[in-house]
């Protein structure tokens, strides 16, 4: 038995729109994308949604990703989630297992590296 991940819905939250334009274009043959920018939008379409996989950049300018990702685990245990960090300090990883987040992911999302 074959899955079809076109139907999965994925929500990419970060602060920077044409990282999740990028990300939307690049995944838009495998899944279904969402993206949002803001808190506010994250969460409506989260319960607008059956979005099956968050991913939460998590050093924004209005909040960070670990706490979204935090209420998603209650309201939605269902719901994969995925923390990316540029910062490579052991503190974000830690609080991430801490409160049981999901998957933490380093990343660097700058075109120069």
């Amino acid at each position: 038995m074959s899955v079809d991940y076109s139907k999965l819905e994925v929500l990419f939250f970060d602060d920077k729109r044409l990282l999740l334009k990028g990300l939307q274009r690049y995944f838009k043959d495998d899944f279904s994308c969402h993206i949002a920018t803001s808190l506010e939008e994250a969460t409506e379409i989260i319960d607008n949604t059956n979005i099956s996989i968050l991913v939460s950049d998590h050093q924004m300018p209005d909040h960070i990703g670990i706490e979204l990702l935090r209420r998603v685990s209650i309201d939605k245990p269902h719901i994969r989630k995925i923390l990316t960090t540029s910062e490579w300090h052991s503190d974000v990883v830690l609080r991430s297992e801490e409160r049981r987040v999901g998957k933490e992911c380093r990343s660097r999302w700058s075109p120069y590296h």
